[in-house]
Parts: C-alpha cells; sequence; structure tokens
C-alpha cells in the first residue's frame, strides 16, 4: 500500500511537524556543517534562523503577493502575468493558485538558486525554444515572444487545456505536445531529437521533469554532438547525484557549463542535502577548427 506523505505530514500535529523539521535541519547539518564552502554557510545559517525551506534565502519572503484571480468563460482560472493571461486546472482552489504562482515567481528571482536565465544566458531570436516539463509554462510566456518558435511539452493531461488558453493567441508560433520526454520513443515518451530539424542551428533547451533530466540529455545525444549554437539550462536537484552525472555528461559533450548560485533542499533521502539547483551549458561551438564560447547573445 502506498503511503501519500503529503496527507500524512497535513494531518500531523504541529508539534510533531516542529520536532520532524529540527530533526531534519541536524541531519543537513552533521553531512554539511563541519566544512562548508561560504555559500553552504550562508544556507545553513538560514536555515538556522528561519527553519527548513526549499529555497534557504530571504528574498523568498518577498513573495506573499495577494494575486487577483479570474476566470474565464469556462471556469478556468487564470492570473496575470507580465501582459498575458496563466491559466491553471480547474481542480486548483484560488488560494492554491496563489501560493503556487507567488513560488513560481520565487524560483525566478534574481537571487534564486532555480533561476533559469541570465542577463547573457537567454534565449535570442534566433532560438527555437524546447520547454522540456512545463507545467503551467511561465517560463515559456516569458520568451514566446522573443523567441523563433517555442516548443511546449507536458504530460501530465490536467494542464493541457490550460497551455492551450495560455497560449491560444500566438497559434502555430507555440506546439503543446502532451508526452512524457525521455531517452526512446514510444507510445507515451517523446525523445526530444524526434522534434528538431536539421535546417536550423540554434536552439535553447529548458529541462525540468522530475529527476528524469539525465535521460532527456541521453534522448538528445545526437544533437548535443553536433556542431550547433545550443544553450541548455536543466535542473540538477531532484536527486543527489544528478549535479555530478549532468556537468560530467555535458562536459563529455563539450560544453561549457556554469550553474547557479545558492543551494536548494529538495529531499534528505540521499546525500548532498544542499544541491546547485540549475546547470546551464552552452555549446563551444567550432568554426574552423576554432572553439568559440557561443553564450553572449
Amino acid at each position: 500500500m502506498k503511503i501519500n506523505l503529503h496527507y500524512f505530514y497535513k494531518k500531523m500535529p504541529n508539534v510533531l511537524k516542529i520536532k520532524l523539521r529540527k530533526f531534519k535541519i541536524r541531519k543537513i547539518l552533521s553531512y554539511h556543517g563541519n566544512s562548508p564552502n561560504s555559500e553552504e554557510k550562508i544556507a545553513i545559517t538560514n536555515l538556522l534562523n528561519d527553519g527548513l525551506r526549499m529555497i534557504p534565502y530571504d528574498f523568498t519572503k518577498k513573495y506573499v503577493q495577494d494575486h487577483e484571480i479570474c476566470q474565464d468563460k469556462d471556469g478556468y482560472s487564470f492570473v496575470k502575468f507580465l501582459k498575458h493571461r496563466v491559466f491553471f486546472p480547474k481542480n486548483l482552489s484560488p488560494n492554491m493558485i496563489k501560493t503556487k504562482f507567488n513560488a513560481l515567481l520565487c524560483e525566478q528571482d534574481i537571487e534564486s538558486p532555480h533561476k533559469y536565465f541570465t542577463s547573457d544566458f537567454k534565449p535570442n531570436s534566433r532560438d527555437y525554444f524546447y520547454d522540456i516539463g512545463s507545467a503551467e509554462a511561465i517560463i515559456s510566456l516569458s520568451v514566446a515572444e522573443k523567441v523563433k518558435k517555442n516548443y511546449i511539452f507536458e504530460y501530465d493531461a490536467k494542464w493541457f487545456t490550460p497551455l492551450k488558453k495560455t497560449f491560444e493567441k500566438f497559434g502555430d508560433k507555440v506546439v503543446i505536445i502532451n508526452k512524457f520526454v525521455s531517452d526512446k520513443t514510444s507510445t507515451n515518451t517523446v525523445k526530444i531529437s524526434d522534434y528538431i530539424s536539421d535546417l536550423h542551428n540554434d536552439y535553447f533547451f529548458k529541462i525540468d521533469v522530475e529527476g528524469e533530466e539525465l535521460n532527456v540529455l541521453k534522448g538528445m545525444e545526437n544533437i548535443l554532438d553536433k556542431n550547433m549554437n545550443i544553450k541548455i539550462a536543466v535542473c540538477t536537484y531532484h536527486n543527489g547525484k544528478d549535479f555530478q552525472r549532468v556537468v560530467e555528461y555535458l562536459n563529455n559533450k563539450n560544453f561549457n557549463i556554469q550553474h547557479s548560485k545558492g543551494y536548494m533542499i529538495f529531499d534528505l533521502e540521499t546525500a548532498p542535502y544542499l544541491r546547485r539547483g540549475v546547470v546551464r551549458a552552452t555549446k563551444k561551438f567550432e568554426s574552423n577548427g576554432v572553439s568559440l564560447e557561443k553564450n553572449k547573445l
């Protein structure tokens, strides 16, 4: 019998929740506390001062806005984002949407370890943008008007109608694929290489697929081996060894590697508990035998 741990935690008495959080913090300190680097020291200090949080930094306290929740004629709720509307599934209450939307904005704060883009690492007008594991797809929405074309991959069926509503006005510039992205093609799964054209040369891939990121990259192997302008922002915090494995894989594919600053805390089953949130990788583009860095936009 599978136990719903989230439900179990919600029903737990507050005194037990406090004890559980303290136990988790002690576990983090016992692993990282002996000789922490400067960034780990900041995260540990914040844990001791403010308790256990997925993103253990003070900037998160800014994201408690009371966003207006609207509804369209079909009963789907949406939030205004930039000059667009972001739609959500019908099973989410207004309070749940507000909490989720604040968390989404927080993740992309300039100080966040979950931030995908920087001032010199972002999609441009030549890029074909692939949002792999999109959920509500505010990342795609933030770049849809800038990029050449946008492919959105989200396997969870509850997001399909909201996504269609969010991107309706973009027409065929945005393609939504309700499939799970992996390293093989089957009835329910696809490889990104199935959606790549040899006619194009500029790509930006954003990958957030709940721990399957390395398999997605392996399904792109023939693309990553090519001499093209490729940028990748990939999450590396879902599993304890994701950061190490993703960096090693992309290094072997001749990419320049950077990571977001700071750490995230996702689970306490496998060390390390403080994990890098996002790896940003840029292909070392070869021109006439000379390696050129293509991350200046």
